[in-house]
């Protein structure tokens, strides 16, 4: 039987399906760059922005960040399995008079929505790691808790547990990139690990060799500090499959 997986995250999560076998998984839901902060808040304005993207993908993740329909996704879409990876937390916040914010993406950024707020003065920006974000977050993390356990998916829930890396595999460094960035993205990311280790128990993290977390210095979505070598995706899916076979066992 195939198992249905939802992702929320980024490519780091979504690529290790490209090294499945066709009837193993099915992605049936992918929830991408929306930080969990805003993906249970309230919308923050209405979306005019995302149609002027020339991309159905983006066109969609976009609408999707500002209008919450993640959430009513992760809600009706049946899936057997939910994988989060926090990498697109690395994006500030947009947040209106209300309180409500939505995801500053490259791709809300591309639309031009990001200029025209700000030109108008609707809008503040919260920081990516600052105080604020992080309460964000964790609000945001305690209503995506209560969803999956109402959905008794909270036990088949599964945190890809990724790092930024300084360099790529031959020591190159990555375009715009600052080693302080790297530091404090991960600085972060342990942070929002530790959050969710109170509720999640350490077999739902997916931890990694870090030999295998090295981006390549040619790779398809080009360098990245989130960016791996071939042979992490590999052994991922090799540890999807040992929990789909134990859940197959239950």
């Amino acid at each position: 039987m195939v198992t249905r997986v939802s992702i929320i995250g980024s490519c780091v999560s979504r690529d290790i399906f490209n090294f499945a076998e066709p009837d193993e998984f099915r992605l049936v839901n992918y929830i991408a760059r929306s930080s969990i902060g805003s993906l249970f808040s309230p919308p923050p304005f209405a979306d005019t922005f995302s149609e002027r993207l020339s991309s159905s993908f983006q066109q969609r993740i976009v609408n999707m960040d500002i209008t919450k329909s993640g959430r009513r996704r992760l809600q009706s879409v049946a899936a057997d399995m939910v994988l989060i990876d926090l990498i697109d937390e690395r994006f500030n916040l947009a947040a209106v008079s209300t309180g409500a914010v939505c995801t500053v993406s490259n791709e809300f950024i591309k639309s031009g929505a990001l200029k025209e707020l700000q030109e108008s003065k609707r809008i503040r920006i919260i920081r990516s790691g600052s105080e604020p974000f992080l309460q964000t977050w964790i609000r945001g993390w305690c209503a995506l808790v209560e969803l999956l356990r109402a959905a008794d998916m909270l036990e088949r829930t599964y945190v890809n547990r990724v790092y930024w890396q300084a360099a790529t595999q031959s020591g190159r460094a990555f375009p715009n990139v600052r080693k302080e960035q790297v530091e404090s993205a991960n600085v972060m990311l342990e942070r929002l690990y530790a959050i969710m280790a109170d509720t999640l128990p350490a077999t739902q993290f997916i931890g990694h060799d870090d030999a295998l977390c090295r981006c390549p210095d040619e790779h398809p979505w080009g360098p990245a500090p989130f960016h791996f070598v071939e042979d992490f995706y590999h052994a991922t899916i090799g540890k999807l499959r040992q929990i789909r076979l134990s859940q197959s066992v239950c």
